[in-house]
């Protein structure tokens, strides 16, 4: 299994220290090796504000880490630009 988490440094709300944003299960043989790919988007990066009772994007620097768990050791980190928006309008129920 392989498992991809991230991590927001800093925003307007306290965030998970790792946020499970994507799996797959991977079989090798012995030697074997497979390359594995994940996508993120819009939807990976934005979290629900309470307060603003909305779906929240905050720009800012992300930590990635890719494993077979959530203590992975392989990191990487990326950023998202703009201005602090709210994202689909969507209010769970």
């Amino acid at each position: 299994m392989v498992q991809l988490y991230t991590h927001q440094q800093a925003g307007r709300a306290s965030r998970p220290v790792r946020e499970l944003k994507g799996f797959q299960r991977v079989t090798l043989k012995p030697g074997e090796t497979r390359t594995v790919s994940f996508t993120l988007d819009e939807k990976s990066v934005q979290y629900w504000n309470a307060a603003e009772r909305d779906w929240v994007i905050d720009p800012g620097m992300f930590d990635l880490w890719v494993g077979s768990s959530s203590n992975a050791q392989n990191h990487g980190q990326f950023t998202v630009s703009g201005t602090a928006r709210a994202g689909s309008g969507f209010a769970p129920r």
